[in-house]
């Protein structure tokens, strides 16, 4: 009976092995690694181009060796395709090739402008529903259509992925990620902001533009694209969000002729909110240091205290005047990148509750203010201007 027995268990076990083979691999020269997605608005329907690398052509033009590449070929492939949902036409592009489309390495997703503004809630779907995707890759809005961006002149990188890639990874102090646009959609009291990404000029007409550049914020309310923030409005906002990044202020000289440029080497930003009835009072703080980066004036950093304090007041009031500029616009827009109203929440959840149903409202009507308190650190190696005579000066 044992015998029978041991017998009964060699035979199974003999019979699991062949199911321990990968029954679902597949080898690595017939995957497509993804590298960026680019959804567009198509009339009612959706345009989705994929960029990938193609490894035999990633040794440099010319290259014979070492499964280098071929004189005159892109090391990278893109498909488009155009159908009624993402999925539908990412069936649609794996149609058209010989190997398998894999979104598990994809490090960018760039939404065009129109696509933006009808809203990006369908996209963001697609990616929370299938594990391959990568919600820790960075998300981009762009000026146009997001399918040129990868026809771009990627000098400096292999593909114009790796350029988008590059740029939103050193665009703020904390890039944006798919994660960080999801978690805005679904929490009360916050809108999303994405960076803003456009095409530098055509080389010449019919080519590839030469480059990208970050130009700016997209504004969403909801789900919705509704303002490109640029220039001093994108500065101010960024300022407010805590997202800057050593950013260069440019004065004029408390005294005397010319300019100054002064780099914020640190800041935090302060948020109070206060329900008093039905006004809401919103007071925004910066704090930090900076250090002169350049003088181009007949500014003296070596005199006394009192004419420190006039130069940090100059550049404390730029700053708070882009703040405004760019915090009054979002009122009028009745979105808020900031999180305003989350703040609210957290630090009185009984007021929140009082104004939510109307929050667009009651934060178009809030009183804002705003107060920059950036002091000076250090103003460098030097004292007196570079190449002015100290007579001169004194004069």
């Amino acid at each position: 009976m044992r015998l029978r027995s041991t017998a009964g268990a060699i035979l199974s076990a003999l019979l699991l092995l062949p199911l321990t083979a990968c029954w679902d691999r597949r080898e690595i020269n017939d995957i497509a690694f993804v590298s960026a997605t680019a959804v567009d608005q198509a009339d009612d329907k959706v345009r989705v181009t994929v960029q990938f690398p193609l490894p035999g052509q990633m040794g440099g033009a010319g290259s014979t060796g070492g499964g280098g590449g071929t004189a005159g070929k892109k090391p990278w492939h893109t498909v488009t395709s155009v159908a009624r949902t993402g999925q539908e036409a990412n069936a649609l592009q794996q149609n058209s090739l010989s190997r398998f489309l894999n979104f598990s390495h994809r490090r960018v997703l760039v939404i065009g402008e129109e696509k933006a503004r009808s809203g990006i809630a369908g996209t963001m779907d697609i990616l929370g529903r299938i594990p391959q995707n990568r919600m820790t890759a960075y998300l981009l809005i762009a000026e146009g259509k997001a399918e040129d961006l990868f026809q771009v002149d990627a000098s400096l990188e292999k593909l114009p992925a790796e350029t988008l890639r590059e740029l939103a990874a050193l665009s703020y102090a904390k890039p944006i990620m798919i994660q960080d646009t999801v978690d805005a959609l679904l929490t009360d009291g916050l809108d999303p902001y994405i960076p803003l990404i456009a095409p530098q000029k055509e080389q010449a007409e019919g080519h590839a533009p030469m480059g990208v550049q970050l130009k700016g914020l997209a504004v969403f309310k909801a789900d919705k694209l509704v303002a490109l923030f640029t220039g001093d409005k994108s500065r101010g906002l960024l300022f407010a969000l805590g997202q800057t990044k050593q950013p260069i202020v440019t004065v004029k000289a408390p005294e005397g002729e010319g300019y100054l440029s002064l780099r914020v080497t640190g800041s935090k930003v302060r948020i109070d909110t206060r329900l008093r009835g039905s006004t809401l009072g919103i007071r925004l703080t910066l704090t930090g240091e900076m250090v002169a980066s350049e003088n181009k004036s007949t500014f003296r950093f070596s005199d006394n205290a009192s004419t420190i304090a006039r130069l940090e007041k100059a550049v404390n009031r730029d700053i708070e005047e882009v703040i405004r500029t760019a915090l009054s616009a979002t009122q009028e827009l009745g979105a808020d990148p900031v999180g305003f109203g989350l703040h609210l929440y957290r630090h009185d959840p009984s007021a929140w509750r009082r104004i939510q149903r109307e929050w667009r409202d009651a934060y178009r009507r809030s009183e804002l203010t705003v107060e920059s308190r950036i002091r000076l650190q250090h103003p460098g190696t030097l004292t007196y201007p570079l190449g002015i005579p100290k007579e001169e000066l004194e004069r």
